[in-house]
């Protein structure tokens, strides 16, 4: 299918908008009002730049609280509206999107609201343009798709249609599935964003947290796959409300967005195929995802020969992670990329903390390893300092026998020294012996306990940037693909202690 981005997703100028969206292999942009006003260029410039970069200009949203309203207003909406087309031609477009009404005093007959859209889409048709209805989830009197469809319905004009938005349905928990009942020809666009929460707060309220397709909690699979069993044949377009990804390179953020659109297609063709419907030609098949190799990614890092050093003196180990620091802006264009990339069907959030701060982030997992994504907004931590260099700051590998294993490295290789006091915790925590807390002292090694199964853990300095070397061993059950990062405070100190000196 065509792949659209709203320019509003973006950081920069209009015209850098345009170029990372062209780049990162957009069909074509949804203009933004604000883009277009705050623009150097003329419209004849625009659309030249698009003709360029073989972009198309899909759909222009210059009207809000259109509908609803007295006689007088409707009639200054449409003076407006006019205005609006004139742009519009000169530019290309000939699809005019229309958000529902959200003013207090918006009027709620369903009739008159029809009525005024009607009257706006046959002045479009005299030039030959279309309009696309949306209902806003925070809309006064329109705020779920059925109204929308209602209201296009009711007003009977070739060339009025509905929009839908995964954000206004599904951050109602609305019930979606008679979407498919709707003639997909009636249908004039398709917008998508996800929520990383769960939605408690009113829309409004959350708009600017919306994140790409399958990073967040939303059903975006089960909601895409519906709109396309209704034969829409339009592009999947990306309008997403985001204060980081405002913030981060526009180029960046355009790469993560393609990426998520792609694994939307194949999870959607993967359900098709499951409920055996034809495979659909419009939408990206499943390909085998290549072996995620973290050695791949981290070899051409400074500490890449030294590492492999040690690696080969351990001799007996396994891959389970790699830790990457990002940009805060760039968390999820890295989280979609990857996951496109080697297909990572699961996600855990990160929390952890550091003595100058909080780290944040996201886990990404295949059932090899693991892609921990960390991220600070706090610029004293280590992980802020890295990630102005997207550097991989961590490799976790699993080990048969911990104490071997550091042995095996060896006196030039020695592990972080953590706190006295982590010890004496420990200890009163699990109920220790004393035998055993010296041991882990001995080690450096840090402890936890999951019913029967324990955890041994040490980092062991590589280079000096603080990259580590995290070794892990697994006993009696301990669950894969899980460590204990509740100690990761004094880990950090004790890293941020040997860095220093």
């Amino acid at each position: 299918m065509r792949h659209s981005i709203a320019t509003m997703v973006l950081s920069g100028s209009l015209p850098e908008k345009m170029k990372a969206a062209a780049h990162a292999g957009f069909d074509a942009i949804e203009l933004f009002e604000n883009d277009l006003i705050q623009c150097e260029l003329n419209v004849a410039q625009i659309r030249e730049l698009a003709l360029q970069l073989n972009l198309s200009l899909d759909i222009y949203q210059p009207l809000r609280d259109f509908e609803g309203v007295s006689a007088a207003q409707l009639a200054r909406n449409l003076d407006r509206a006019e205005h609006k087309f004139d742009v519009m031609q000169a530019l290309g477009i000939d699809l005019m999107g229309v958000c529902s009404n959200a003013q207090a005093d918006a009027l709620g007959d369903r009739q008159l609201i029809a009525d005024q859209l009607a009257e706006l889409a046959q002045r479009a048709a005299r030039r030959q343009l279309r309009i696309g209805f949306e209902s806003l989830s925070w809309g006064t009197h329109c705020n779920r798709w059925s109204h929308a469809w209602d209201a296009v319905q009711r007003a009977d004009q070739h060339n009025l249609g509905l929009i839908l938005d995964s954000y206004h349905t599904l951050a109602l928990r609305d019930d979606y599935r008679a979407i498919r009942e709707i003639p997909g020809e009636r249908i004039f666009y398709f917008q998508l964003s996800d929520a990383p929460f769960e939605v408690g707060s009113p829309p409004l309220y959350t708009r600017p947290l919306r994140t790409l397709p399958g990073l967040g909690q939303f059903d975006m699979v089960g909601f895409t796959d519906t709109v396309l069993q209704t034969g829409y044949q339009g592009p999947l377009s990306l309008e997403i409300f985001s204060d980081e990804y405002r913030g981060a390179p526009a180029e960046s953020t355009a790469r993560g967005a393609k990426a998520s659109l792609k694994w939307l297609e194949a999870r959607v063709q993967e359900r098709r195929l499951l409920r055996d419907d034809p495979s659909s030609p419009h939408l990206k098949a499943p390909q085998p995802s290549p072996q995620l190799t973290p050695h791949a990614l981290i070899n051409q890092s400074p500490e890449a020969g030294q590492l492999q050093h040690l690696l080969d003196l351990i001799e007996t180990w396994s891959t389970e992670a790699v830790a990457q620091a990002v940009p805060v802006g760039e968390l999820e264009t890295f989280s979609a990329e990857y996951r496109e990339r080697f297909d990572m069907r699961r996600q855990t959030p990160i929390l952890k903390h550091d003595p100058e701060g909080v780290i944040r982030g996201r886990t990404l997992f295949s059932d090899a390893c693991a892609i921990e994504l960390e991220t600070s907004t706090h610029s004293a931590t280590l992980v802020a300092n890295a990630s102005k260099d997207r550097r991989f700051t961590r490799l976790t590998i699993a080990v048969p026998d911990l104490q071997k294993a550091l042995m095996t490295i060896g006196s030039d290789s020695q592990p972080l020294v953590l706190s006295t006091h982590y010890y004496d915790d420990l200890r009163a925590r699990f109920a220790l012996g004393e035998d055993k807390t010296r041991h882990l002292r001995k080690l450096n090694a840090a402890y936890d306990r999951q019913g029967t199964g324990e955890l041994l853990q040490a980092f062991v300095p590589v280079g000096t940037d603080g990259f580590c070397l995290h070794l892990v061993e697994r006993r009696a059950g301990y669950p894969s693909q899980s460590w204990d990062m509740a100690y990761a405070y004094v880990v950090n100190a004790a890293l941020k202690a040997r860095l220093s000196k």
